[in-house]
């Protein structure tokens, strides 16, 4: 007979922190940093105002994509805007 291994308790993780930065550019040139956000309500204001400068007038879903992780993509053209979070890894 073959015993089944004690189920191993499993330790509760911490939350990683994060940080949301808006990031802009065109297509094959890359982009640059326009903010840094502790959390992302803090920057979707900041993210509108930005993709009316891309020619979006609101938040089309044809323009503005929202990914798994909550990030958001605008392109428009060759321009495109991002709203995505990183780990803070220390």
């Amino acid at each position: 007979m073959i015993k089944q291994a004690p189920a191993l308790a499993s330790t509760p993780r911490k939350p990683v922190p994060q940080v949301w930065l808006l990031e802009g550019g065109e297509d094959n040139e890359g982009g640059n940093v326009h903010g840094v956000y502790t959390e992302r309500n803090l920057a979707i204001d900041d993210f509108l105002d930005r993709t009316r400068g891309l020619g979006v007038c609101g938040p089309d879903e044809s323009v503005i994509r929202v990914g798994q992780d909550d990030s958001l993509r605008a392109h428009n053209g060759c321009d495109w805007l991002t709203l995505r979070p990183y780990d803070l890894i220390g």
